[in-house]
């Protein structure tokens, strides 16, 4: 049940917003077990552990959900956060000019260059 999966996979968001991370990446975890090929849990369990401070486990699961859909905008702009927080600056310029140019009115894209420019 594929809307069943959907609600789990924002409910460990949630859990993970209210910062039981361990549990939400536990969560995911086994999601993706049943799901690998589902961008949006790949691009969740991201989330979690970047949240978590793993930023190279983050960009792992990021770059996991970009290659199954490259039109996944949170996948994208959590790429370039973790880039930054690995100090590769260079790649996370270039990544965000690509979330820019494909997620041109997001607000979640103007959150971001707001936290390009103040890095």
């Amino acid at each position: 049940n594929w809307d069943r999966y959907k609600a789990e996979t924002a409910y460990a968001q949630m859990i993970s917003f209210a910062h039981d991370h361990a549990r939400a990446q536990a969560m995911l975890d086994a999601m993706v077990r049943v799901g690998p090929r589902h961008a949006g849990t790949q691009a969740a369990l991201g989330g979690v552990t970047h949240r978590r401070l793993q930023p190279t486990a983050a960009l792992e699961r990021y770059d996991i959900a970009l290659t199954l859909d490259p039109r996944n905008r949170d996948a994208a702009i959590g790429r370039v956060s973790a880039l930054l927080d690995l100090q590769r600056v260079e790649e996370a310029r270039l990544a965000h000019r690509e979330v820019q140019a494909s997620f041109r009115n997001d607000l979640h894209v103007a959150r971001l260059d707001r936290e390009v420019s103040l890095r």
